[in-house]
């Protein structure tokens, strides 16, 4: 550095006259010398950066904590970048195009006003003499510094801290954090006064955190002579008003007498050229058209463009988008801003935006295509931006293919357009796509380019289309790519705002709307015959699939099912189901959303529920491959194999009795419950306890605390004062829990514990309660109330898996699965019977209704007992349906069909259980228990240690 001091006095000068700035700011400090050995220390190397058009630091030096040391890291490398905190300067500079009074200025020294912690002052050391005949002393720089990886967060964040701080003054709060690009201030108002006030404020408030505003200019002449006679000397700046004078701006030059922008290129090659032949001469076409090039290029200088685009709240502002693309140009876009103001119609060219086309060849109409996300993503700035204004959106392109990729959903294009045709439809929706001619296109002229002679008298590309000027009607007409059904499907909904970029969810209307537009559009594609036949109320084809629906159109356009049970009084949807085909997704669509809605159900109770409001042609086999098709479905599905014939039906479940008059009783678990919400809750063991009515199937499900038997007694209390005491309550005996996890041994004590324990034993006998055991190691006996414990963890597995819930949300989820189990259909749902909307459940028997569906109410009557009458009578009528539909439809059997030779006294047999066959204990038939029909399906079996009752198949013969 000392070498170039002597090539350079004048350099030397200011080169010194910084740092020395630098220490008398006390932004620097020198190091003593006991804590110059400290290991832990990091020194940067300094070099100056020139900058001859700065009006006020025209050197700068600057700190290099990218040098790597010895052990080949930097101090940039160990320091984090940190968070963007500002917008963009493309955000800023817009924002600043909007008020009609704008101001900008300059934070001085802006990172060197942020204090460094003393404790890390010690890694931005540096070395430095002011005069070579001095020792080399060691400073230590204790301010933020330039170079440093972290530097523009750590200056930033200070700022949006100062917003944070003044959130009481919402304007200025809004400047600091939208208005501010690292140290330049571009803001505005409406008025003189409303800018000075800004103006004041955020002076004051900077300044009392140690940044000081300066280089202060505004296209307000008033502006200036205020602010600058209410401010202080440091931050006032003297601006000359000549009209060829301009200040930059975020990179634009700006000229504040006209308020217009400006530019300045230049085709200087910088560094210069270091070679100094060529090694062939250039064309003399080529340097022709480069020398032509370069005269022409100059007349950018003298181009302007007014910074004010006027926006107004009153009227309606429309933006109109333009796309186009050439074998040049990757991509082009231009947005105007179109109002009436004082009666005429203005337009005003707002920002453009334009891509070369890249080296690999692509096809024209994928160009435009690019062109056309390239508008949708520079709309979504824009409206981001201007987010306190509302607009009205048009997108135009001079593609047919483009707008006909937009039609279409972006599934049935190849992956390049069917990931842009997404991406802009969910910015710019299909109705928002209009035709224009390419003539008439200003997107063209960015695309193909134009002679910067010409630019400034283009009309075309500063004020848009002719017509733009003109009404509406005065448009360009063109044929929609999109059929009748689209253009209703995309009117749905209004027009773009920089509020609907991002949105809550939709409301009922618009999803109900939506649906039905949908829906109408479906069914006028499959069932076309058929809705002709009943405008013109002639018969329906013989072959058609909703011939025997007797199908009508009800006042919304939907064709839904006639039927005979106009007369019920069941619910409107229930009683006329609108008709949908199988062969459509979205009747695909509408079995996973109930399928998931209702826990996973299975396809009896899936049928049933979409029945309430839907007819699917084809249902149940389209049902049965949408479960198929489930995931988490597929994960639980699992397969038996049975031996012996099935056996008649137990007593208590034929037989007309109340609910859970005679019921079966199981328990599931453990289950992890938190204490309550929040981290760092400890999880307990929880248990689920099962009640299965075994007449009518009807389920109540208790969540246990743990397996002492106050808790048991205290479940089945609650399940007797909502229920009804039960007169027998049956379950297995425990053993098949035997060889399980050891978790479940507990409740295996538990179950073998009840019928001998004591309190268990006084309260069994002091409300008239039967107990029951079925025979070991035989979950089939028990069959019914297995099928509940499945039930209850098939939904619980798909809707929380592994979650651990609270005692309150395990018990609330328990309650809606037992509503669900409660809502089952008995009997088969015929998919071709018009008449089986409304199928017995066992919930009619508790409730005389369906849970799921809404209530409705009895016929009024002022005797209360023909009100009891009406009651029985239609109790009545659900057990005859009981004694008709359901337990008829037991009588066959499902499995087990062929009966199977009895085991017989001392037959050597193995007793199955977990573990390969090798490990199977043998053993001899004591005695055989055979049924009513005389086939053997228990055993009592003796091993060599001890007695065991097992059914027959887990008994197999050992092979002679």
């Amino acid at each position: 550095m000392e070498r170039k001091f002597k090539n350079n006095p004048d350099f030397e000068k200011q080169f010194k006259e910084f740092m020395n700035e630098y220490e008398s700011l006390g932004h620097m400090s020198l190091v003593n010398s006991r804590s110059h050995t400290s290991k832990d220390q990091n020194f940067l190397p300094h070099h100056a950066v020139i900058k001859p058009s700065s009006p006020t630091t025209k050197l700068r030096v600057v700190f290099d904590a990218s040098c790597k040391t010895t052990n080949g890291t930097s101090l940039n490398s160990l320091l984090g970048v940190g968070p963007k905190l500002q917008r963009d300067i493309f955000e800023i500079l817009l924002n600043f195009r909007i008020p009609r009074i704008v101001f900008t200025a300059d934070i001085e020294k802006m990172y060197r006003q942020i204090l460094v912690a003393d404790e890390d002052q010690k890694y931005q050391q540096i070395l430095w003499r002011n005069n070579s005949s001095e020792n080399i002393r060691t400073y230590k720089l204790k301010t933020v510094t330039y170079g440093l990886a972290s530097a523009s967060f750590l200056a930033t964040r200070c700022i949006k801290q100062i917003a944070l701080d003044d959130k009481d003054n919402p304007n200025l709060s809004r400047v600091l954090q939208e208005d501010i690009y690292m140290d330049d201030l571009l803001s505005g108002a409406d008025t003189p006064n409303n800018a000075i006030s800004i103006c004041k404020d955020i002076a004051h408030v900077l300044s009392t955190r140690g940044f000081h505003l300066r280089k202060w200019n505004s296209n307000s002449t008033e502006f200036l002579a205020q602010f600058s006679e209410h401010s202080s000397h440091d931050a006032r700046v003297e601006f000359s008003k000549d009209s060829n004078e301009s200040s930059k701006v975020l990179g634009l030059f700006w000229n504040s007498s006209n308020d217009t922008f400006g530019f300045q290129p230049s085709l200087e090659l910088t560094p210069p050229l270091t070679k100094r032949h060529w090694d062939s001469p250039i064309p003399q076409q080529l340097t022709e058209d480069w020398l032509r090039f370069q005269k022409a290029f100059n007349a950018i200088n003298y181009l302007t463009v007014p910074r004010w685009v006027i926006l107004t709240a009153d009227n309606i502002v429309e933006l109109h988008g333009f796309a186009d693309a050439s074998s040049l140009a990757y991509a082009a876009a231009a947005i105007y801003c179109r109002q009436k103001h004082n009666g005429k119609i203005k337009v005003q060219l707002l920002v453009s935006k334009t891509k070369v086309a890249p080296v690999k060849q692509v096809s024209i109409p994928r160009l435009e295509l690019c062109g056309a996300h390239l508008l949708s993503k520079l709309f979504k700035s824009v409206l981001r931006t201007l987010k306190y204004y509302t607009f009205d959106v048009f997108a135009w392109t001079d593609s047919k293919i483009v707008l006909s990729w937009l039609s279409g959903h972006p599934r049935q294009w190849k992956t390049f357009v069917a990931n842009r045709t997404s991406e802009i439809i969910e910015v710019l929706p299909t109705k928002h796509w209009r035709h224009v001619p390419s003539k008439e296109n200003p997107a063209d002229i960015a695309s193909r380019g134009i002679d910067p002679k010409c630019l400034p008298d283009c009309k075309l590309w500063w004020q848009g289309p002719p017509w733009l000027r003109l009404e509406t009607s005065s448009w360009p007409k063109a044929e929609s790519s999109c059929d009748e059904a689209s253009d209703e499907i995309a009117s749905q909904g209004s027009s773009i705002s920089s509020s609907h970029i991002n949105t809550t969810s939709l409301t009922f209307s618009e999803t109900k709307t939506a649906e039905e537009t949908i829906i109408r559009w479906v069914q006028g594609f499959y069932f076309q015959e058929e809705i002709r036949s009943i405008k013109k109320q002639i018969s329906l084809p013989p072959k058609s699939p909703l011939r025997s629906l007797h199908p009508f159109i009800d006042e919304h356009g939907l064709v839904r099912v006639g039927g005979r049970l106009q007369n019920s009084q069941l619910p409107f949807n229930s009683k006329h189901p609108i008709i949908l085909p199988s062969q459509h997704s979205i009747s695909e669509l509408l079995i996973k959303e109930q399928h998931i809605a209702h826990l996973h159900a299975g396809p009896t109770l899936l049928a049933h529920v979409l029945r309430q409001s839907h007819w699917i042609v084809g249902s149940r086999k389209l049902i049965n491959k949408c479960i198929r098709k489930c995931l988490k479905c597929n994960k639980f599905k699992t397969s038996t194999t049975t031996p012996q014939l099935m056996g008649n039906l137990p007593k208590h479940r034929a037989t007309l009795e109340r609910p859970f008059f005679s019921c079966g009783i199981d328990y599931a678990g453990p289950v992890l419950i938190k204490c309550n919400k929040g981290r760092g809750t400890k999880s307990t063991k929880g248990y689920i306890a099962l009640f299965l009515c075994l007449a009518t199937k009807a389920v109540h499900i208790e969540a246990v605390g743990d397996l002492t038997t106050d808790s048991f007694i205290a479940a089945l209390r609650r399940f007797s004062a909502r229920r009804g005491a039960p007169r027998h309550i049956y379950s297995d005996n425990g053993t098949n829990f035997v060889g399980a996890r050891r978790k479940l041994d507990e409740i295996r004590k538990l179950w073998l514990s009840l019928p001998t324990n004591e309190a268990i034993s006084y309260y069994l006998s002091k409300s008239s309660i039967d107990w029951h055991f079925i025979p070991p190691s035989s979950p089939h006996f028990e069959g019914i109330w297995e099928s509940g414990i499945r039930s209850v963890k098939f939904h619980l597995k798909r809707v929380f898996g592994e979650t651990i819930l609270t005692f309150e949300e395990l018990t609330t989820l328990l309650t809606q699965i037992e509503g669900l189990l409660n809502s089952r259909p008995l009997s088969y749902v015929n998919d071709s019977d018009i008449e089986c909307i409304s199928t017995l459940t066992p919930s009619h028997f508790l409730t005389g209704d369906v849970l799921l569906s809404v209530p409705e109410e009895l016929p009024s009557t002022s005797n209360h007992r023909d009100r009891w009458e009406l009651l029985q009578k239609i109790k009545r009528g659900f057990w005859k349906k009981w004694s008709s539909e359901f337990i008829s439809s037991l009588q066959p059997r499902k499995k087990w069909q062929d009966a199977q030779p009895n085991l017989k006294e001392d037959d050597i047999v193995l007793i199955k259980e977990e573990g390969p066959p090798g490990t199977w204990p043998m053993a001899r038939v004591l005695q055989v228990h055979p049924g009513n029909d005389g086939l053997v399906r228990v055993a009592t079996v003796k091993t060599q240690d001890s007695v065991f009752k097992r059914p027959v198949h887990k008994l197999p013969i050992y092979p002679n």
